[in-house]
């Protein structure tokens, strides 16, 4: 049987991921634009871990921690998109550059390359500028943010 802390673990991830879900069918039905896809991919990426959060009741939710996680789906996606897979985020952000006439996947693509590279930078910036951060953690968020990215070239072969 599950201890009464537990059953109230699970209706916080619970909630959770009801919020997944409807974050998912709101990308899957409406083109919207491409701050409200990012929006919502960062709520898909955060939602679970901030429900454990509030039940552990470790506010506030650093947002070092909801960058990097964005940062990593981020780079998921463009590499998905890179290998021809299934990508959320291409797939909404091309419905919605469709919606206002710019059938550009290049243009999608240099959308998602500038939000890498500004997140790097305000991830460095924030990690410098709060004392919390060890030296340990701050070496593995860098490692974390300094993987390479894909190269620009792989799409302008494609068409």
């Amino acid at each position: 049987m599950l201890r009464k802390e537990n059953l109230n673990l699970v209706k916080y991830l619970a909630s959770g991921i009801k919020e997944i879900n409807e974050v998912k069918i709101s990308l899957y039905k409406k083109g919207t634009d491409y701050h409200d896809i990012f929006q919502s991919l960062i709520k898909l990426e955060t939602a679970l871990i901030k429900r454990v959060f509030e039940f552990y009741n470790h506010h506030p939710f650093h947002p070092v921690l909801e960058n990097v996680l964005f940062f990593k789906r981020l780079m998921k996606e463009q590499e998905l998109f890179h290998k021809g897979e299934e990508s959320v985020l291409f797939r909404a952000l091309l419905k919605s550059s469709e919606d206002k006439g710019t059938d550009s996947k290049r243009l999608v693509m240099n959308m998602v390359m500038d939000k890498i590279m500004e997140l790097r930078s305000v991830i460095v910036r924030q990690i410098n500028l709060d004392p919390k951060f060890s030296t340990i953690l701050k070496d593995r968020i860098l490692t974390i943010i300094h993987e390479p990215t894909l190269p620009l070239k792989t799409l302008a072969e494609e068409g």
